[in-house]
């Protein structure tokens, strides 16, 4: 998958790098500003954006330090539209820097923040499905790009990228608004689990199964 812009310009899907952390964590920021997620872990504070951005980017910065996907859609002016990040199967160490920025960032963000992020964890691990599975763990639009198409794109990329893994059973992921459910069933997913957190948050989970060609998603007609 390409890493750089075509020579015949936009629009463009291929892998993001770290030099690319602002732009996604920017990214990223706009489109989950009110998500159930942010709007819980993070609470009804006056200083919510800078909170925000604290949280997505230590989010981002486990992709980047363990080297895992993240891809990006660029439109016909170059800029970024949309990000998806992604874990492969596997387990994965946590390298020195990326337990630093953890530790910083949950110092800052307070011992309540971090709490109510371990609630959400542990009614995610209570639904992860079995397998050798591919994670989605962020798909973001940018508000001016809504309507465009730009998310199922996006999520295509990344199914074919993770078919490339011969090894590879399923792509899971959970979403906490039920407004996302038939975008994600429309494509190949199936709800697998269901849990609530606390009063005012609920998660899915869902799963798209290796096809018997191989691929992920709802295939071609």
């Amino acid at each position: 998958m390409s890493t750089q812009p075509p020579d015949d310009g936009f629009p463009w899907i291929g892998r993001l790098e770290a030099t690319h952390a602002g732009e996604v964590t920017r990214l990223l920021c706009e489109a989950f500003f009110d998500y159930p997620v942010m709007r819980f872990v993070l609470g009804e504070t006056p200083d919510y954006a800078g909170r925000l951005v604290r949280l997505i980017g230590l989010f981002t910065a486990g992709r980047w330090l363990r080297g895992h996907p993240v891809l990006g859609l660029r439109g016909a002016d170059g800029s970024l539209q949309a990000a998806i990040t992604m874990t492969p199967r596997g387990a994965f160490d946590t390298p020195p820097a990326l337990a630093e920025l953890a530790e910083t960032t949950w110092n800052m963000l307070g011992a309540e923040t971090k709490q109510r992020y371990a609630m959400l964890c542990e009614a995610w691990a209570a639904t992860e499905p079995a397998g050798e599975n591919w994670h989605v763990n962020m798909l973001g639009v940018a508000k001016a790009a809504h309507g465009a198409g730009h998310g199922g794109r996006l999520l295509a990329a990344a199914l074919d990228l993770a078919a490339k893994d011969p090894v590879a059973q399923a792509v899971d992921l959970t979403t906490e608004d039920a407004a996302n459910l038939s975008f994600y069933t429309r494509r190949g997913f199936e709800v697998t689990g269901q849990r609530r957190v606390g009063p005012t948050l609920e998660t899915w989970t869902l799963v798209a199964p290796r096809r018997a060609d191989g691929g992920f998603g709802p295939g071609g007609a």
